[in-house]
């Protein structure tokens, strides 16, 4: 069985019921975890439910977490043209420069779900949306593979919260250290 023993976890959007779900799992498996998102009630039921986490509302202080961090969960990435996503994404990227000093070996899932009817359906959009995903994770895990940190991203829909869950945990996990910039589609198609 995985375990997280005293892994400090990043999970970025955590009050998403992805994030919620993952933030879950990586609890009952010893993890402490680190939540990011939005909504305050919703990161403050999330604790109440773990055993060991904390939460950052919009990325504030995230500099003091990042140094200590062995693993990133990021859910429900999205590339697309807007001022809050391109927020989100850059000061992401910024602060996986400070992981470049923790000498660990750091592994990063992006976790991308569709969440609307027509972007299910395999629409130019959509491909463009994957291909930009899988693309970055190889583009990263380049980048920081000297560095110890290692990318994989998911591609999901509203259907699959629960194997992507799992997907991500193992990804996330020393059994797949080996593992570096792939992407992984579980769409129910």
């Amino acid at each position: 069985m995985i375990s997280f023993e005293n892994k400090n976890i990043l999970i970025i959007n955590a009050d998403t019921a992805l994030g919620e779900n993952i933030s879950l799992k990586l609890s009952e498996l010893g993890a402490n975890l680190i939540l990011i998102g939005n909504n305050e009630d919703k990161l403050t039921n999330i604790i109440a439910q773990t055993k060991k986490a904390q939460y950052i509302i919009n990325y504030i202080n995230i500099d003091k977490c990042c140094s200590k961090v062995d693993m990133i969960v990021y859910c429900n990435f999205f590339i697309e043209n807007n001022e809050r996503n391109h927020e989100n994404y850059l000061t992401f990227i910024d602060k996986i420069s400070i992981l470049q000093h923790n000498n660990k070996n750091t592994s990063v899932v992006l976790l991308s779900k569709n969440e609307n009817e027509q972007s299910l359906k395999k629409d130019l959009n959509t491909y463009i949306h994957q291909e930009g995903i899988n693309n970055l994770a190889k583009v990263l895990s380049h980048k920081y593979i000297n560095q110890k940190i290692r990318f994989n991203t998911v591609i999901m829909d509203i259907n699959t919260i629960e194997p992507a869950s799992n997907l991500a945990l193992y990804l996330i996990s020393d059994s797949s250290k080996f593992i570096v910039g792939e992407k992984y589609d579980i769409t129910n198609d």
